[in-house]
């Protein structure tokens, strides 16, 4: 009998194994990265391209053209500039620039012909930069300052360029990064920012052109250089031996006890990324446009041919290319050696660990530093104390000023009177949870499963509500979305006509609706939206995120707090129980599964969770909270239009009519919110033309022309567009001719599903 041939398992060795799992490991990543628009290897690493090494010019050929050139004639003298830029905490210890130049300004000698100055570079915080710029003058230093410009900063926005599309940062893709690679992609999205911040290459490059009418050998060292004697005379003596090198390669070593250089004779093992010295007729300067954390010395130590653990570095995808050799490559000498102070942090400077440890935290601090500077520059523009949403001076004056308005406004502020006060504890059915604090809502279109006893999972039948989920429905009580929406516009209405009428009785009832819902031990609610829209028998009983819209108009109704907080009708112990329940929410948003799938939403669901997140982060001067929000909303804006204006993510939808508007709405709420806190996303059009005027005018234009779904006509009140045209009208009066006309008397108050704000016609511009 024969027998069976051995599996393929059983006859491999081990090793074949490995090797045969790491061969498919490989594929698995070469398909990815293709379906993904990036290159094959790790992801976002580019292979490094083998670069044939550059020869060094023959000393006979350079003594020749340094006998042709003016600098022959000059006499070797020096000019050492050290730039000065911000702390990158925790890369460097706080005050770490000051440090460092104080312990310079006191310790290192003067050197014979040698001149030394300073770069103060874009520092932002005015009081360090005063303060380093005091220990220069007390030492008589010269120095240049390259001022951080505020408004020209802010005008730099995070870039997606070289990522597979501006939404992809939103994604799932990207959501399952582990950190080091979600580092790399968060750092090339603000690499303008960082340009401008860190700006290494500009301030070397500045020194270079002070430096060359100066001296004949120019030393364009970090802030953190430090030259002992007899290191700065081996130097000299090398240089004045072969000047014939325009450029010298100067090994720099990493000190972790700056007393160590104080000792005579000292000499570490220089091996760190070297500095560069330029004779004053060289060529060749530092390439602004690469950013600091990206290699913006090597790039130049690349075109110059010099040799280094560099050659092995890999290649992000959205690196530019390893640069040609210049003209001037393999003109070096390599010789000599700087010291670098301690950074304040010893565990990132010593060994292997120490290095891959550096890189990380290197990231991290660009990161926050940028971060702060943004949150810093929001909320020197924002006032804490104003309205986000509505426009107070105009609800003061309203009384006089608008009779009919205001009239209205009374009328409706007595309806909203006879109301509630509406608690998440008053529905008659129980969330999955069985918590009655928990908000609960089914998913409105997903039905029992009449062949299942316990009817789960529930089945989709498109366009059939369930019962109970259409809004102010009278069966609508088993659930909370009709209560929670009427206590946000009754209290919105109540404390807008308390502050019109001045009406404290209105502002009192109104303070009562937030108490119950929102701080109220017995009836709040709990902080989270896991139960809004569930789908029985999927998820876990829980809601996907999609519910999370139902709290859409937390802007508006914010505004109506921050009226009750200026009133007193609100004390402080209950308006800090307020602050700590919008904490909680902000961080269920920002932290759970479902919101980070909301997050995720291509159209006006991923708007107005940006919209719930800034009010919020508004609310309770969370400006950093703030600053990523304005920050990603760049992004998501040329994510959500297309060039023409129009929205393909809403009109793919079944009611493209209503959610292309809806839509547009969603983004002039964001708007509104941005424009609070200095963010002119109005007038903002991107590098395709993409703009909210282009929106409104395709909108305009298919209103009433486009071949609509019939079914939707008749769902469509006629004055739903008004507070969206009065917008355009207030923003766009290019537009004027090609909007409808004003209503004659437009509705102050429209349904909920239309996206907006009760009395609306009050908002801020």
């Amino acid at each position: 009998m024969k027998e069976p041939a051995p599996s393929a398992s059983a006859s491999m060795p081990a090793t074949g194994l490995r090797r045969l799992f790491a061969k498919l490991l490989r594929e698995s990543r070469r398909f990815t990265s293709q379906r993904l628009g990036l290159h094959f290897g790790k992801p976002f690493h580019r292979r490094r391209k083998r670069i044939k090494p550059h020869r060094r010019i023959p000393p006979a050929k350079l003594r020749h053209l340094y006998s042709t050139s003016p600098a022959f004639h000059l006499p070797d003298n020096f000019v050492i500039y050290r730039i000065i830029g911000n702390d990158l905490v925790p890369r460097h210890a706080k005050g770490q620039s000051h440090a460092n130049v104080a312990f310079i300004l006191e310790h290192e000698p003067a050197f014979e012909a040698c001149e030394k100055r300073w770069i103060i570079n874009r520092i932002v915080d005015p009081d360090e930069e005063a303060a380093i710029i005091a220990l220069l003058e007390k030492h008589h230093q010269p120095y240049l300052r390259i001022p951080f410009d505020h408004d020209e900063y802010r005008q730099l926005r995070w870039d997606a360029g070289g990522l597979p599309s501006p939404e992809w940062i939103f994604s799932k893709t990207y959501d399952r990064l582990d950190p080091g690679d979600k580092q790399l992609v968060q750092l090339h999205l603000r690499r303008h920012k960082t340009l401008y911040a860190m700006n290494n290459n500009g301030a070397r490059n500045t020194a270079l052109a002070d430096g060359r009418s100066r001296a004949k050998w120019v030393l364009p060292l970090d802030g953190n250089c430090y030259f002992t004697a007899e290191g700065f005379a081996a130097l000299r003596q090398h240089i004045e031996a072969a000047p014939w090198h325009p450029y010298v390669i100067l090994s720099m070593a990493r000190i972790i006890d700056n007393t160590q250089l104080l000792t005579p004779g000292f000499t570490p093992v220089a091996d760190e990324e070297p500095q560069v010295v330029f004779r004053s007729d060289t060529g060749e300067s530092f390439d602004e446009s690469i950013p600091y954390g990206r290699r913006p010395k090597v790039e130049l130590l690349w075109r110059l041919g010099v040799r280094g653990p560099w050659d092995k570095y890999n290649f992000h995808t959205w690196d530019a290319q390893r640069p040609p050799y210049a003209s001037e490559a393999g003109s070096f000498q390599e010789v000599g050696w700087v010291a670098r102070l301690a950074s304040g942090r010893a565990d990132l400077e010593v060994g292997r660990t120490g290095f891959i440890n550096r890189g990380a935290v290197r990231g991290d601090s660009i990161i926050s530093t940028l971060d702060q500077i943004d949150a810093g520059i929001l909320a020197g523009r924002t006032d804490s104390a104003n309205l986000a949403f509505y426009d107070r001076r105009r609800l003061i004056g309203m009384a006089t000023a608008e009779p009919r308005l205001f009239a209205d406004l009374m009328d409706k502020a007595e309806q909203s009177a006879a109301r509630g006060p509406h608690s998440v504890t008053q529905k008659t059915t129980l969330p999955p949870s069985g918590d009655p604090h928990d908000y609960w809502h089914p998913a409105p279109y997903w039905w029992p499963d009449p062949s299942k006893k316990d009817g789960t999972p529930y089945q989709w039948r498109d366009g059939q509500r369930l019962p109970g989920t259409r809004l102010y429905d009278s069966n609508s009580g088993q659930f909370d979305r009709t209560r929670l929406q009427l206590t946000m516009d009754d209290s919105t209405i109540l404390a807008l006509t308390g502050i019109a009428a001045g009406r404290r009785d209105l502002l009192e009832r109104a303070a009562l609706l937030v108490r119950t819902w929102f701080i109220d031990p017995a009836t709040r609610m709990n902080p989270h939206l896991k139960y809004a829209q569930v789908r029985r028998g999927h998820n876990g009983d829980q809601g996907a995120g999609t519910g999370i819209i139902e709290f859409k108009d937390l802007h508006y109704f914010l505004d109506a707090v921050r009226l009750m907080r200026d009133a007193g009708t609100l004390t402080t112990h209950e308006l800090d129980s307020f602050r700590s329940w919008l904490a909680e929410y902000s961080t269920w948003l920002t932290t759970s599964a479902a919101g980070m799938n909301e997050r995720r939403g291509s159209n006006n669901h991923g708007t107005l969770y940006d919209v719930q997140l800034l009010s919020i982060a508004l609310f309770l001067g969370d400006y950093d909270t703030a600053a990523d929000v304005c920050n990603g909303a760049w992004l998501r804006f040329s994510c959500q239009f297309a060039p023409d204006g129009s929205m393909p993510h809403e009109l793919k939808r079944t009611k493209p009519r209503h959610y292309a508007s809806f839509g547009l709405v969603a983004w002039t709420a964001l708007a509104r919110l941005m424009s609070a806190c200095g963010e002119d996303l109005w007038g903002y059009s991107d590098s395709k033309g993409r703009s909210l005027e282009k929106a409104a005018a395709w909108l305009a234009a298919a209103w009433p022309d486009r071949q609509w779904a019939p079914d939707e006509l008749a769902e469509l009140p006629a004055d739903r567009l008004e507070p969206l045209w009065q917008d355009c009208r207030n923003h766009f009066p290019e537009l004027a001719d090609r909007l409808p006309a004003p209503a004659p008397s437009p509705s102050s108050v429209l349904h909920p599903d239309l996206g907006h704000a009760p009395f609306w016609m009050i908002v801020r511009p």
